[in-house]
């Protein structure tokens, strides 16, 4: 029910709030805790302290009989003295060890803000060195990468221009073999055995370049076709050989069809390595700027 006239009124639910805000601020101090008592607290001890030795003096002085006032004088502003001076050195002793405390306080605050400083400068520099060295390393990586890519590009190249110095000699060499099996004048066995002589040296040219490009590359499409091209390479190889010896030993003719066969797929195999090499390391396209 209270609840419910609170919501009602608006005076009722401004007093709720007021009492709500009061109860979460810290106690009132007690008249002895105020600020003005324990700055005249010092001045009304004097006084008090003051009063005290007038009222002894004068008390010594009726106990004692008008004659002693002079050494009673001296004994009371003895005690005097030497009571001030005892309440001077506690108060000198206590703002000496409070002025300690803080200077050990600001000594310590400094040293953690130092510290704190310091831990923050390792921060930014370790995070810093991380960076360069996250930038160098990627630096490095695309470094290795483009040299990668050369490297292959380069041998991978190298393979095509081998295969391409043995095209036109391999066709020379059937043509002579077919022209020789007929018995047409335009070869000899001479002939033959000479183009056959330069057309292996190329030969062994293409298998020496295929070996070295085994060793380079690390790519597996790669290596598959070079492997199928070392399969093809031997294969027109002994067909050279046994078209050669057929032509010279045995005369017979229309024995270049197979040559000539295996020579067009070794070809087709290198254009299918090359475009293989092109797909692997074909550069990246430039990134468009952002228009923003």
């Amino acid at each position: 029910m209270q609840h419910e006239n609170t919501d009602k009124d608006p005076d009722l639910r401004k007093k709720s709030d007021v009492e709500a805000d009061a109860a979460l601020l810290p106690p009132k101090p007690k008249w002895w805790q105020a600020r003005w008592v324990l700055q005249i607290s010092p001045l009304v001890a004097f006084a008090v302290l003051v009063l005290a030795g007038w009222a002894g003096l004068s008390l010594f002085e009726w106990w004692a009989g008008e004659g002693s006032d002079g050494a009673a004088a001296g004994a009371w502003a003895s005690a005097f003295g030497a009571t001030a001076l005892a309440i001077a050195s506690v108060w000198i002793a206590r703002e000496a060890n409070k002025q300690a405390r803080a200077a050990e306080q600001r000594a310590e605050i400094e040293a953690d803000r130092t510290e704190k400083r310091h831990e923050t400068q390792m921060r930014v520099a370790e995070k810093r060195h991380e960076s360069e060295l996250a930038a160098a390393n990627a630096r490095a990586d695309r470094q290795m990468k483009a040299e990668d890519r050369r490297e292959h590009v380069r041998i991978i190249g190298a393979v095509g221009e081998a295969i391409n110095r043995i095209t036109e000699p391999s066709v020379m060499l059937a043509q002579r073999v077919d022209e020789l099996a007929a018995g047409r004048p335009e070869s000899s066995e001479q002939i033959v055995s000479e183009l056959y002589s330069s057309w292996a040296l190329k030969v062994f040219d293409i298998k020496f370049t295929i070996s070295k490009a085994n060793m380079v590359v690390d790519e597996e499409v790669l290596r598959s076709h070079l492997m199928d091209m070392t399969v093809r390479i031997d294969q027109l190889q002994r067909l050279g050989k046994n078209i050669k010896d057929a032509a010279i030993n045995h005369k017979i003719a229309n024995m270049t069809e197979e040559f000539t066969a295996a020579l067009i797929a070794l070809i087709n195999k290198q254009e299918e390595l090359s475009v293989a090499t092109w797909k692997l390391f074909r550069p990246s396209p430039a990134p468009t700027p952002s228009h923003t």
